[in-house]
């Protein structure tokens, strides 16, 4: 069973907004960030509790709607756990997270570049925002392919391949993060 991938498949985008809500409440009430740093295994629980829901959510959902014909039973690969409508709305809910992502990163951006924030917190925004940006584009084009995949094709395994291959680009877009952070100071 794929069970510890898929934490990981359906954990992603719900962490990235995390770290945004994180960035967000640090621009906006750097006060009232330092007093939650104060107790920060509740700041930690807070921040996680979501993305946490949402893969024990998939989980289950998953489990219940899984194909138990074994005619049918899916390749072994990650992006194949969830089949059918949990994997359908897994790609629609993704979709509308990664929304939510951009609006929250835009409004930190609009936030520093209207405040007179250190030069120190802005260049760690910056290559904090250019590696949410190629995770995005990375998660982006997948859920496309993903959502795509369905219409495009009337057979079950061209649409299985067409979702593995369009993992490749979160893939590349999780093996550039520490190229991108260690270039961008």
């Amino acid at each position: 069973m794929l069970i510890v991938p898929l934490i990981g498949l359906t954990s992603g985008g719900p962490l990235i907004l995390s770290m945004g809500i994180d960035r967000l409440i640090a621009v906006k009430y750097p006060t009232r960030y330092r007093y939650f740093q104060e107790e920060p295994k509740l700041y930690i629980f807070a921040q996680l509790l979501f993305p946490i829901a949402y893969a024990v959510i998939f989980l289950i959902y998953g489990f219940l709607v899984r194909d138990t014909d074994i005619k049918k039973q899916i390749i072994c690969a990650n992006p194949l756990a969830l089949n059918g409508t949990a994997f359908q709305m897994f790609t629609y809910s993704s979709g509308i997270i990664y929304v939510f992502v951009f609006i929250v990163y835009l409004s930190v951006y609009i936030l520093l570049k209207s405040n007179k924030a250190s030069a120190r917190f802005k260049s760690v925004f910056r290559s904090l925002a250019v590696t949410v940006g190629l995770v995005m584009f990375g998660w982006v084009s997948t859920t496309t392919a993903n959502t795509l995949s369905y219409s495009i094709s009337d057979s079950a395994y061209t649409a299985q391949l067409i979702q593995m291959y369009a993992g490749i680009t979160v893939n590349a877009a999780a093996a550039s993060n520490v190229f991108v952070f260690y270039a961008i100071k």
